[in-house]
């Protein structure tokens, strides 16, 4: 049994002198006192791939890299593990999934340092003014041992220590989130607070810093291309007053300071203005006025870090008598962007500097509604807004301003000389046109008169033929019914020339019985029935003389027919009453007229042959 085994390799008497309760050689470990197993750890010897630090640590095998990670926070008190990455001796990248199963490993570590503690600048921000507090602490520190350093350096007891909250931006009602106490700093630089006002102050040290990290930034090869490309588009003092200017260059600085800030707490939308009340304290320090005009160098446009701020100046030269009514030089401009701080030397010097000039040969008075007095070097430009300059001309630039007015005076007369040519030109175009619409209007009256000309001299020639054969019909003897049938063949056609006339519609007629003679022969368009009415309605001195020497001739020829009797007279053109679109005739198949109250009512019967119509 298990004692005979102990009593026969013990060191008891007889035995083989073994030391049962020491640990054996090899991989065993201690479960109970005097009692070994087999181990199951993994020995672990992580490097830093830098600093060459060493950590050792064991683990249970078959734990996973994602453990081994944890297990290595704990142990350095630094962290996150997200910013751990292992690899192997041979440079072999591990996964957080991979599986630790040798007895032994060799590791290689990056992202977090296995040193001792080291001290670390950790910045305290308001949540919400964005005021911050730059305090020392150990990088393995916790959140509690940072919060009693906080309140060491704003000076608070435990009574108002108590309201102080140490946490970071939130998705929530307060944008808040409270750190745990117990939670370490691990690779955090900035901290949120509330509960507690902060007051911004950089000490002398800390303001030197800052200014020649942002003289470094501002001295980058990427931001001096920029700054030239954007004095070549605007440039200043001219440019400045452009709000264009402003939003390139703000956007400029912004890039170029933005990890600065960062770096040292400033970061947020107000952390610039932060940073500049940060300087009230060491602000007048010489060491600190050196370098910020170092910056001024750098961004070559500021004064104090800051852009100034841009006038405009209305220049006056020759346009008044109190100003000597020197003549205006050409080269000059209307008015000069000068800074608002800006002496009057300085803005001499700028003037003389624009017209190529020697300063001793520029001069500035004051305005004219300013009485026009000389002012001096020393004079601040103040609330000056409109000086008079005089400037004289020199011999070359006198010759070219009389040769520039007589070319000027050259090309105005070339140019009156061409307006009125044009002019002249102009009016004869229209005085053609005129003429030639004059022409056309009297060719159109010309071909309308003989239009209407024409038309009278139908109407006429069909009207006498009409006259004509009535007095033929009415003095023709012979029975009635042959001399109905002569009359049906001797019906006359109408005239080539009064087809048109005769194919115009035609008015309704009044019933009233007419004579024939005042029957018109044909309907006339209702355009010309103006002109053709009243010959319609009274004949003409020609067919009056005509009717009275029809009888004349009538009695001349030989009487052939004297013992026939007379016959009846009858119209040959009944009238016409228009129903509609159609015409009916109101007389009977042979020609003869009907009475009006035969015509009021069908059937008609003709008086004259008897007949139904």
């Amino acid at each position: 049994g298990l004692a005979f085994l102990k009593k026969f390799l013990g060191k008891e008497r007889g035995g083989f002198g073994w030391d049962l309760s020491a640990k054996p050689p090899g991989d065993w470990e201690e479960q109970s006192p005097g009692v070994f197993v087999r181990s199951n750890k993994v020995r672990v010897c992580i490097t830093h791939a830098i600093s060459e630090e060493v950590l050792k640590l064991e683990i249970e095998r078959g734990s996973t890299v994602s453990m081994l990670k944890k297990l290595i926070v704990s142990e350095v008190k630094r962290g996150p593990a997200s910013l751990i990455e292992l690899a192997t001796a041979d440079g072999v990248d591990l996964t957080d999934n991979h599986r630790l199963a040798s007895l032994t490993e060799s590791l290689v570590l990056v992202g977090i340092a296995l040193g001792p503690p080291r001290d670390v600048d950790v910045y305290f921000i308001h949540a919400n003014s964005g005021a911050r507090v730059r305090a020392i602490a150990l990088d393995t520190s916790t959140i509690a041992e940072i919060k009693e350093i906080l309140l060491e350096t704003l000076r608070l007891d435990k009574d108002q220590g108590g309201r102080v909250r140490l946490g970071r931006r939130a998705n929530n009602l307060e944008n808040f989130e409270d750190f745990e106490p117990s939670e370490l700093l691990g690779a955090r630089e900035q901290l949120l607070v509330l509960g507690v006002e902060l007051t911004t102050s950089l000490s002398l040290a800390e303001a030197t810093e800052l200014q020649k990290e942002l003289a470094e930034a501002y001295g980058a090869k990427w931001f001096q291309e920029k700054m030239d490309q954007l004095l070549r588009d605007l440039p200043p003092p001219e440019g400045l007053a452009n709000p264009l200017f402003k939003d390139r260059f703000d956007s400029l600085v912004k890039k170029a300071r933005q990890p600065v800030l960062s770096k040292h707490g400033f970061d947020g939308p107000n952390g610039f203005y932060h940073m500049l009340s940060a300087f009230s304290q060491v602000g007048a320090h010489p060491e600190v006025a050196c370098l910020a005009a170092e910056i001024d160098k750098q961004l070559r446009v500021t004064v104090g870090c800051m852009l100034p701020q841009v006038v405009t100046v209305e220049l006056e030269i020759g346009r008044r008598s109190a100003l000597g009514g020197a003549p205006r030089r050409p080269d000059l401009p209307e008015r000069i962007v000068v800074l608002a701080k800006s002496t009057i030397g300085e803005v001499r010097q700028q003037i003389a500097k624009k017209l190529g000039e020697e300063l001793d040969n520029v001069q500035l008075l004051a305005g004219f509604l300013d009485g026009g007095a000389p002012l001096d070097d020393s004079e601040a430009l103040s609330a000056r807004r409109r000086l008079g300059v005089v400037a004289e001309e020199s011999p070359a630039q006198r010759e070219e301003r009389e040769r520039q007015e007589k070319l000027r005076e050259e090309q105005e007369k070339q140019a009156r000389l061409r307006e009125e040519q044009r002019r002249e030109e102009e009016q004869r175009r229209r005085e053609e046109q005129r003429l030639l619409l004059e022409q056309q209007r009297q060719q159109q009256e010309e071909q309308r008169l003989a239009r209407l000309r024409q038309q009278e001299e139908t109407r006429k020639r069909l009207e006498e033929e009409r006259n004509e054969q009535r007095w033929q019909q009415q003095n023709q003897p012979g029975s009635d019914e042959s001399a109905g049938a002569a009359d049906d063949k001797q019906q006359p056609e109408p005239s080539r020339d009064s087809d048109h006339a005769t194919q115009q519609p035609t008015t309704q007629q009044p019933s009233t019985q007419q004579t024939p003679a005042q029957q018109p022969a044909i309907q006339q368009p209702a355009t010309q029935q103006s002109a053709t009415q009243q010959p319609a309605q009274q004949p003409t001195v020609q067919q009056q003389t005509t009717q009275q020497q029809r009888p004349e001739q009538k009695s001349q020829q030989p009487s052939l027919t004297q013992h026939r009797p007379a016959r009846p007279s009858r119209p040959v053109s009944p009238p016409r009453v228009r129903f509609g679109a159609l015409e009916r005739l109101d007389a009977c198949s042979r020609g003869h007229a009907l009475e009006e109250q035969q015509v009021s009512t069908p059937p008609w019967t003709c008086n004259s042959c008897k007949q139904s119509s």
